[in-house]
């Protein structure tokens, strides 16, 4: 339930964030409908659950990737609440919404856990292992 500021989501919606704005994207972008995920989870056994459904929907799009660039061109709609809607085409979609958001709720979840204690660094943000 840890939050950087009363008005900011918690960790556990930060996750479900990241995990929505990293399949939600690669299928609108494929002309996809995306696979909805039940934000359900109370723990963190649940969230790396959650992770790994999301890295095999991923996978699962690999499959179905286009080879040439239309996804540049493609329109996108994006759901909001009360109704409301956004319109891109697929290259501003991806470049000003998707990846903005996504590595703003990743950035999110790395604070907050950072914050909590957990000792992460730069190397695990990016992925790599730092030689002993």
């Amino acid at each position: 339930t840890s939050r950087l500021a009363v008005d900011m989501f918690d960790l556990k919606k930060q996750v479900q964030l990241v995990s929505d704005f990293s399949k939600n994207p690669v299928a609108r972008l494929l002309g996809l409908e995306p696979t909805a995920l039940a934000d359900d989870e109370q723990n963190l056994t649940e969230l790396k659950a959650r992770i790994e459904k999301t890295i095999a929907i991923l996978q699962g799009y690999e499959a179905q990737a286009q080879t040439d660039n239309s996804w540049q061109t493609r329109e996108i709609t994006v759901p909001l609440r009360a109704g409301k809607t956004l319109q891109f085409n697929g290259l501003d979609y991806l470049n000003n919404f998707a990846l903005p958001a996504f590595y703003f709720h990743l950035m999110t979840c790395y604070n907050l856990l950072r914050a909590g204690g957990v000792p992460i660094g730069k190397a695990d943000f990016y992925g790599m292992k730092l030689s002993d």
